[in-house]
């Protein structure tokens, strides 16, 4: 995740490539969203950044 003020770009790394996911708004909804769509197995890779650690916390 590709972390800006008021969204995120989100890229999938699948059968050795990488595919534009999309954004996500930097809301609590957008963030609670995302997190609900992805599976136990997948990992998320943040942009380390200022609110990097709410961008997790919502997302998981």
């Amino acid at each position: 995740m590709d972390i800006h003020r008021t969204f995120a770009d989100v890229v999938v790394w699948e059968d050795g490539r990488l595919r534009h996911h999309g954004r996500v708004d930097m809301t609590r909804s957008g963030l609670e969203g995302f997190g609900r769509s992805l599976r136990r197995t997948n990992e998320i890779v943040v942009e380390a950044t200022a609110n990097a650690m709410a961008v997790v916390s919502l997302a998981s």
